[in-house]
């Protein structure tokens, strides 16, 4: 399976009349974007806002980021399953607008349960900034009202998907662009050789995507579309992952999905692979409030990695706090 990433990078964001990429700058037409999210009846209306490195600006209740990506000549779908029609992510030619992203932020009076009265926030400047990736990229903040009568899950929904119709929208600009840089995305036949005959070590990512401690919206759009509430532990090809066929759950937190688009344990192995080791998959999971099936979801992995991807170690990340 090989992906392109077609990179271009952008430096500023302005509005104009026109949505187009030039020179390193992303310009956005600010009512056609508005138009096109405001198509979803759940929502009553969506405000745009830009918030750039270094401006005086505090975004607050964030609930998600989105990485703009879109893929190129026909050659895969955008989010499968999420936005459309399914089909197989990682493959084909996708062009990043690295440096820019999209923020979702929450209307608060539909947030059930006690919450910080500030929600995630991200600083554009001062001290705060410097703590997360998101105080330095070019960030289009989607401010999203739920249309009346529609519940909190809905809502939740609704915003995640405005997020990455956004994404889609500002990446097909730069379709055209020549690409600051290119990075190929590959996963050869697994030998269990480097080059030259080196034996290498296998190894495999196991990466846990849920945890149900923190409750899970029915409908929500995960892995290629679906929930992943009950899901036993699956074998997917990293590519699969960094080409939008995974999106976040609702409030996870620390795996928005702009760091699932640029997994870095994902992005580490491919770089190693048929040098220090042999990169043999990935195995989704999750984690439940329940012992039992915790435990279920723990052999089952293990079993995929010992014994079908023939892993000689692993590398876990987890989501959540102590369930896990």
């Amino acid at each position: 399976m090989r992906l392109q990433l077609n990179i271009v990078d952008i430096k500023e964001i302005h509005y104009s009349e026109t949505t187009m990429v030039s020179n390193g700058k992303l310009l956005i037409n600010r009512s056609e974007l508005q138009t096109l999210l405001q198509e979803d009846k759940r929502l009553k209306r969506v405000e745009l806002e830009l918030a750039r490195p270094g401006e005086k600006c505090r975004i607050v209740h964030v609930c998600d980021v989105v990485e703009p990506r879109a893929k190129i000549g026909g050659t895969g779908v955008d989010f499968p399953g999420a936005l459309g029609k399914r089909g197989t992510a990682g493959q084909g030619t996708t062009c990043v607008l690295r440096g820019s992203a999209v923020v979702e932020s929450l209307y608060t009076e539909v947030v059930e349960g006690p919450r910080d009265p500030n929600g995630e926030i991200i600083d554009m400047s001062g001290p705060a900034a410097e703590l997360s990736p998101y105080g330095k990229t070019q960030n289009v903040v989607l401010l999203s009202y739920p249309a009346d009568g529609v519940g909190q899950q809905d809502y939740r929904v609704a915003i995640k998907q405005a997020g990455l119709k956004t994404a889609l929208y500002l990446a097909k600009a730069g379709h055209d662009v020549k690409p600051d840089e290119t990075v190929v995305c590959h996963l050869p036949s697994l030998t269990g050789e480097a080059p030259g005959g080196k034996a290498l070590p296998k190894i495999v990512y196991i990466f846990q995507v849920l945890s149900t401690q923190h409750g899970v919206i029915p409908g929500e759009p995960v892995l290629y579309g679906l929930n992943v509430h009950k899901m036993l532990p699956t074998i997917i090809h990293p590519n699969e992952i960094l080409d939008g066929a995974l999106i976040s759950p609702f409030r996870a937190w620390g795996m928005e999905p702009y760091s699932i688009q640029n997994n870095a344990v994902i992005r580490e192995l491919l770089r190693r692979h048929c040098r220090e080791l042999q990169f043999v998959g990935v195995v989704l999971t999750i984690a439940s409030d329940d012992e039992h099936e915790n435990e279920r979801s723990a052999i089952m992995a293990a079993n995929l990695a010992k014994w079908v991807l023939q892993a000689d170690g692993a590398v876990l990340t987890k989501s959540g706090g102590g369930a896990p």
